[in-house]
């Protein structure tokens, strides 16, 4: 693909738009900017894409800049309901995501993995297990590296294990991977997808991409993933913990195999893994496949799983003091990883959850506190609905405090000598945070501040 001389507008200048305005630049496009913040707001941005673009159209909607525009990149964070996408569209205006920007570059197999829960433990994971196999990696993607950061690095023989959210999927017409891993699926962002049913779409059409040379990975006891089964064009591999299968990865009698085209291997005994809980040890059956079958021995797969002790803000130990364990998960964005996390307890648990309204009921997070639950901590935009919720299934041991810093304060409180304090609040952070990672990063400071 010749970029130079094109005309290309970026729309949001969050990590992916920033990184793939300096990407069309490289490439001789002549860029446009846009954001609907303004130019104050956006400051340090500019400052730092000085020489890159060249206009900046700021504080209005997109259509305000289609003039003489060739190709639109949308950035994941910009709301693909607005009326202006289907403008460009009506316009004839090719408009593209990050995601696929970057493919038209890429010299390298990629593997992609997606799901609603348990991505960026099975990127870094996966990533891990192909750095110690020798082959030089780039984890990128939803994990915190734009694609087109790391694309032009990117050399034959090389491989890129990219984590894909649904709005990184979206608008994308040709990306299609050596593996794509689709990891399991339930209620998450509807409050942009209005229907579970749009949502579901948003991931799957990555299968309909694929080559026929490519390998897909399912889940085989997720029922809404493998109903997609039909739609896979190349090599099918399963991974299972509940039965076995010919073709991926599976469980018995206490130990993980891979099999496929007939034959079959051992991998590792599962209390030989590191990581915990029955949904990591999805996770991990899900990277035996991606990397078994890139061609990754087993004993460098089972040496990796042996080691690897998960990532930052899922399930993170901050500490022990005064015999009580504060543990950071504020990956935890849903409510079915909050209701992971929940279930991972062993302990007495005082809990802090809420925050951004993703449109998600919480019926089967507050169902699941059952007896190890003692108090939770509602903070944040949601935490009237979810305060409404505990009172419409009996749970009275609620808190409401809209402050998190207070919140969290208050759970330590509460907390006695053997209990446990869970951030895993089931809602995304933008009410208060920039991000995930950095209410992660609050809370550990705070756990720190009250104990220091």
């Amino acid at each position: 693909m010749n970029l130079k001389g094109k005309n290309v507008l970026v729309v949001g200048l969050g990590i992916s738009g920033i990184s793939a305005a300096r990407f069309l630049h490289k490439k001789g496009a002549v860029v446009t900017v846009n954001d609907l913040k303004n130019e104050e707001q956006l400051s340090d941005v500019l400052e730092s894409l000085k020489g890159v673009y060249n206009k900046a159209i700021l504080g209005v909607s997109p259509e305000k800049c289609f003039k003489g525009i060739d190709l639109i990149v949308i950035s994941p964070g910009v709301d693909f309901n607005s009326p202006w996408v289907k403008e460009a569209q009506s316009k004839g205006i090719e408009l593209v995501s990050e995601t696929e920007l970057a493919y038209w570059f890429i010299p390298c197999d990629i593997v992609a993995i997606t799901g609603t829960n348990g991505k960026t433990t099975t990127t870094t994971l996966v990533g891990e297990i192909f750095k110690n196999s020798g082959r030089k990696t780039h984890v990128v993607g939803n994990i915190g590296t734009a694609i087109t950061e790391k694309a032009d690095e990117m050399k034959e023989g090389d491989i890129a294990v990219c984590e894909l959210s649904s709005f990184q999927i979206l608008n994308c017409r040709k990306f299609a991977p050596k593996v794509f891993a689709f990891l399991n699926l339930t209620p998450d962002h509807l409050d942009k997808y209005g229907t579970m049913e749009r949502y579901a779409e948003s991931k799957a059409m990555m299968l309909d991409m694929m080559e026929k040379d490519s390998h897909s990975v399912l889940n085989m006891d997720d029922e809404k993933v493998s109903s997609y089964e039909g739609r896979v064009k190349g090599d099918l591999l399963w991974f299972t913990r509940q039965r076995e299968t010919k073709s991926g990865a599976y469980v018995k009698d206490g130990k993980v195999y891979f099999a496929h085209n007939g034959k079959e291997e051992y991998i590792i005994d599962i209390c030989d893994i590191c990581l915990m809980g029955n949904h990591n040890l999805e996770n991990v059956l899900s990277a035996v496949c991606m990397t078994y079958i890139m061609g990754v021995d087993a004993k460098v797969i089972r040496d990796t799983l042996m080691s690897f002790k998960g990532v930052e803000h899922r399930l993170e130990p901050v500490g022990t003091f005064n015999g009580i364990t504060y543990i950071n998960d504020s990956k935890g964005t849903n409510t079915d990883a909050a209701i992971t996390a929940i279930k991972a307890m062993e302990r007495p648990t005082v809990l802090i959850a809420g925050g951004y309204d993703k449109g998600s009921e919480f019926d089967d997070y507050v169902s699941a506190f059952g007896d190890v639950i003692k108090d939770v901590v509602i903070t944040g935009e949601t935490r009237e609905k979810i305060k409404d919720c505990a009172k419409r299934h009996g749970y009275k041991n609620y808190h409401i405090e809209k402050d998190f810093d207070e919140a969290v304060r208050l759970a330590a409180g509460l907390a006695k000598e053997g209990y446990n304090v869970l951030l895993s609040p089931a809602c995304a952070s933008w009410d208060c945070f920039k991000s995930y990672e950095e209410r992660g990063k609050r809370f550990k400071e705070i756990v720190k501040e009250l104990n220091a």
